[in-house]
């Protein structure tokens, strides 16, 4: 495409994108309370501003944008456990990154995403890998001073642009090409092109409320700047009336190397729609679209004007003969009032507000609030003893509305660290291997991650990105639930445990592993003392029967030795007693035989 033909594109883009940044003027108004009121309202009105489109907004940015709460899954497309440790680095490494570009500036990028997500229904951000861009500062005659120093928070920076300055144009194969325009002074313009902004027709005379507007054309194939420098902050147009091309300075007209367009850019609304204002929802377009917000000044307005009017409205008529005023003592509790001859006191009924007005306020900021997002969100306003399932499912209810911003932002942010890898692979096949690492934080923390590029193929990994709102859910039901899904479903649970929002679950089974190995070292030390008491004492026990079995071995053998002396005195006192017992008769005549005494045997006894 020629330089004309794509200056005339811009001016095409620009101008078919116009409704929808009137779109965006128009919700910018409601969150930063710009009205005023409308004609033919009377003087004496005093304008009130209800900011509920702020505290909307502002309550769903809020509900997002935790950083606590921000999940990153890395799916590798092979189903091994080097394919699947290589991935939960490469969570780490991205993570990391993301999280330390906040160190480096004063910008959310998570905030800004948020918020861009809910107010435009558009997101447009930048990725800038800075040992590339260092390169390029290079090239420009510019100081890499800063971008050095930025390292120490990281390898990326990232720009969230205003969804008005971003032109992006799709087809059915995705984001073909973006213009990104923006409005500087000249010295904000020097300040980012350096010696590139020599390029441009300096106007002769005061330049110091000149400005420029820049243009920056990115597609897959060709990046063009140009310039065209202007007296005010009005976007300038690259054509006037007949289509003549106004003149401008290209500053920059390179060939994209990358392979790719390092934009993250999403939207949400109908897509369906060729009209540029419903391409977009945002959150505050029915609101505006619908008058409600003029309305609820209006009748704000009227109701606090009212108020402040008859705040000293007269309690009472005095009725005077004399013409004197009414005298009150203010000195006790309750007033007293003295009256005098022919004067009298009449108390008038007190002064009511209007309630049509104050309904009819409450009536379209209830109107709001449901086109918006649920008060709950904001306030927590359940009523006194409300169980907690109730609460709950209200919250859930409450948090399901911001579906569509929240699927913005994790697209957005799921784009964003693909575009992150492909940005690391790319220098590594241009400039020489680089290495893409992180910290780990948490349990680890203090360990470092490193992964060289030419490991990393961003076409082979498949990476998600999950918010959980911000709000108190019942952890437990759905921690029972995850219970009942491993026992009764047989769901793995390294799933489940990522998927209720504890974080990588390999580093939580690692170190519940080396907690039960702790504690069994524990358990081995505490039951040691006593193992050896009892082991002491079984052995005193063994000794103490081994010794009982001896003494009675020693009283058997003892026994049985007086047995057996027993027996042989026994013998002998029978040899010994043989001769006298062959004497009186042999057997008969020994008692000890069996025969009868002497003195029965004698003759002559029977």
């Amino acid at each position: 495409m020629k330089l004309d033909e794509l200056r005339r594109k811009a001016d095409v883009l620009i101008s078919g994108e116009g409704p929808r940044n009137n779109l965006y003027e128009g919700v910018d108004d409601v969150f930063y309370g710009r009205w005023n009121l409308p004609p033919g309202m009377p003087e004496w009105v005093q304008k009130v501003v209800m900011m509920d489109g702020y505290d909307a907004v502002s309550t769903a940015t809020r509900v997002m944008s935790q950083w606590k709460n921000l999940r990153v899954k890395v799916l590798p497309m092979q189903d091994m456990d080097a394919a699947r440790d290589r991935a939960n680095q490469i969570e780490t490494a991205l993570k990391w990154n993301l999280m330390s570009s906040m160190r480096r500036s004063e910008t959310n990028i998570l905030h800004d995403t948020a918020f861009s997500a809910v107010q435009y229904a558009m997101t447009a951000n930048q990725i800038v890998y800075l040992p590339y861009q260092e390169k390029v500062m290079e090239a420009m005659g510019k100081s890499t001073n800063r971008i050095k120093f930025s390292r120490k928070f990281g390898d990326f920076a990232f720009e969230s642009h205003h969804p008005a300055n971003v032109y992006p144009y799709f087809t059915m194969y995705g984001l073909e090409g973006v213009l990104v325009v923006k409005v500087q002074t000249l010295e904000e313009f020097k300040a980012e092109w350096g010696e590139l902004a020599k390029k441009i027709d300096i106007k002769k005379g005061d330049t110091s409320e000149s400005y420029v507007s820049t243009f920056d054309w990115w597609d897959y194939d060709r990046r063009v700047t140009w310039a065209i420098q202007t007296g005010t902050r009005t976007v300038a147009s690259n054509t006037v009336e007949g289509g003549e091309l106004v003149r401008g300075d290209v500053i920059l007209d390179d060939k994209n190397e990358l392979g790719f367009i390092p934009f993250a850019i999403r939207r949400w609304g109908n897509s369906l729609s060729s009209l540029a204002n419903e391409k977009v929802r945002p959150m505050l377009k029915s609101m505006w679209d619908s008058g409600q917000y003029d309305m609820l000044n209006v009748y704000a307005s009227l109701t606090g004007t009212l108020a402040w009017k008859r705040a000293a409205a007269p309690v009472g008529e005095h009725q005077s003969a004399t013409g004197d005023k009414l005298k009150l003592d203010y000195t006790e509790p309750v007033a007293v009032i003295e009256s005098g001859p022919g004067e009298k006191y009449i108390p008038l009924p007190p002064e009511r507000m209007d309630v049509r007005l104050e309904n009819e306020l409450e009536k379209f900021r209830g109107m709001i609030w449901q086109s918006t997002v649920a008060r709950q969100l904001q306030s927590l306003d359940f009523p006194g003893g409300a169980a907690f399932s109730t609460v709950d499912r209200a919250l859930s209810a409450a948090v399901a509305s911001l579906s569509p911003y929240k699927t913005l932002v994790e697209q957005t942010l799921s784009d964003m660290l693909h575009l992150m890898l492909c940005s690391v692979r790319y220098y590594g096949d241009k400039f020489g291997k680089v290495n893409l690492y992180g910290e780990y934080g948490g349990e680890k923390a203090g360990n470092f991650v490193s992964i060289p590029s030419d490991t990393i193929a961003p076409e082979a990994l498949r990476i998600e990105v999950e918010m959980t709102p911000d709000v108190p859910l019942d952890e437990q039901a759905r921690a029972n639930t995850a219970i009942m899904l491993y026992r009764d479903l047989g769901i793995p649970a390294s799933e489940l445990v990522e998927n209720i929002g504890f974080g990588d679950p390999r580093v939580l089974f690692d170190k519940r592993a080396q907690e039960d190995i702790e504690r069994s070292v524990i358990e081995v030390e505490v039951q040691r003392p006593l193992r050896e008491l009892e082991q002491e004492y079984q052995e005193r026990t063994m000794q103490m029967q081994a010794g009982i079995q001896q003494q009675q071995q020693q009283q058997q053998q003892q026994m049985a030795l007086e047995e057996q002396q027993a027996m042989v005195q026994n013998e002998l006192q029978n040899q010994a007693a043989a001769p006298v017992t062959e004497a009186l008769g042999g057997l008969g005549r020994n008692p000890a035989a069996g025969g009868l005494p002497p003195a029965q045997g004698a003759p002559g006894q029977l």
